[in-house]
């Protein structure tokens, strides 16, 4: 049995976009559930979901008070009914193949054998509004976007990353892993993520392997408010070097030891005369854009360093 974990909070109008796809699905012979966690108690999440019961031969809304995603993804494979979770973000539409490519997976793929950690899937985009000129294809991962093609892959090491919001495991690996780190995930005023990649890096600790499935694909919704200016895209890009910094600490990648003369190595590159001038300059042209992106990453790894000091 699979089940459906989808995370959501306070956007309901999205969560019934995700359930439509989801509920469009061909499944025959799949044994399913949908469980949607519901981060902020809305009421209108519980309606979104009491509308599709008659759609799914399984559905149920559960509240998860602890403010963030990470507590969230914790609740929903804690509460799944299914020997299998594959998590789904709530602006995030399906390909109407999704769930059997899980299955198959799981079932006669890669994922039968008892060394199979996460499987990530492809994650693309779809614009609600036409994509920015300034938007180039460097800049689309800090938007979500995994495509490292339609193949499965073993992931052998950290150049090729996993989303949260497509992916699956065993519930019981999951367990094994102690779940997602709850430092980490979106919360309320934060752009923290990467709590995915920290359970696959303590998942190979165990001796796990990740692997990548290409056609179990989904379509991530791009807010207009996230590339109407480039400030959103900044901030992703400094919350993503935090992010990875204490991935690291967390995984061992940086020695303890190290930690502070490393920030301070960053801390003095990011700091240098020709970064900060991309950093607080007017540069409107895209190249200059995934410069100062890459430069806010540093910083934000060095600041995540110090933190984690």
């Amino acid at each position: 049995m699979i089940s459906v974990i989808i995370c959501t909070y306070r956007r309901p109008q999205y969560l019934r976009r995700t359930l439509e796809h989801l509920a469009k699905m061909p499944v025959t012979g799949l044994v399913w559930e949908v469980v949607v966690v519901d981060n902020a108690g809305c009421g209108e999440t519980q309606r979104t979901v009491d509308d599709f019961s008659g759609r799914f031969s399984s559905i149920r809304c559960v509240v998860e008070s602890n403010a963030g995603v990470a507590f969230a993804r914790n609740r929903g494979w804690r509460e799944a009914a299914g020997d299998i979770v594959a998590y789904l973000d709530d602006d995030c539409l399906v390909n109407p193949g999704w769930l059997a490519q899980i299955e198959a997976f799981f079932s006669t793929g890669p994922g039968k054998e008892k060394s199979t950690g996460l499987v990530g899937g492809r994650i693309l985009l779809r614009f609600e509004m036409e994509r920015p000129v300034w938007l180039s294809d460097a800049l689309l991962p800090y938007l979500s976007q995994i495509d490292w093609g339609d193949q499965i892959e073993l992931l052998k090491d950290a150049t090729k990353w996993i989303g949260e919001g497509n992916l699956a495991v065993r519930r019981i690996v999951l367990d094994e892993a102690g779940g997602f780190p709850e430092a980490l995930g979106r919360r309320k005023g934060s752009l923290l993520g990467h709590e995915g990649n920290a359970v696959r890096d303590e998942l190979e600790k165990l001796g796990y392997v990740t692997w990548y499935n290409g056609g179990q694909q989904v379509e991530h919704l791009v807010f207009e408010e996230r590339v109407a200016s480039k400030r959103w895209l900044r901030k992703r890009a400094f919350w993503g070097g935090v992010s990875e910094a204490i991935c690291h600490v967390r995984s061992g990648i940086v020695a303890r030891k190290g930690k502070r003369r490393l920030a301070a190595s960053y801390a003095r590159l990011v700091c240098s005369f020709g970064t900060l001038r991309r950093l607080i300059g007017k540069q409107p042209e895209t190249k200059q854009l995934e410069e100062q992106c890459d430069a806010l990453f540093k910083l934000g790894y060095a600041v995540g360093l110090a933190f984690r000091s």
